[in-house]
């Protein structure tokens, strides 16, 4: 067990890591067309919000490409993390930001 929390360690701090165009291992993942890096990548925390240099994030990268797979794998991520964040708002919050009266 300690092994495979090592592993997944190594992998989140990996997947933050970047090349000299600034694209991530997650980018690298995109480009390559490669779901199955992605989606370990995903699983394993990365940051899905990370522009390279060109200002592209990997779901950009991926729109580009057309890739309906990856596509909807990123999407699939940004939602659930959008609904984990979601949990963290509080009706004052949402009331001081004029959604509800």
């Amino acid at each position: 067990m300690r092994n495979t929390k090592s592993i997944c360690k190594s992998l989140t701090e990996i997947s933050t890591m970047n090349d000299n165009t600034g694209n991530t291992f997650l980018h690298i993942a995109v480009l390559e067309q490669n779901l199955k890096a992605v989606e370990s990548l995903i699983e394993n925390n990365c940051d899905l919000f990370k522009k390279n240099n060109n200002d592209k994030t990997a779901l950009n990268l991926a729109d580009e490409l057309e890739n309906k797979r990856i596509i909807k794998a990123l999407r699939h991520a940004l939602f659930a993390y959008a609904l984990d964040q979601a949990d963290n708002v509080s009706s004052d919050h949402i009331r001081d930001c004029k959604i509800i009266n």
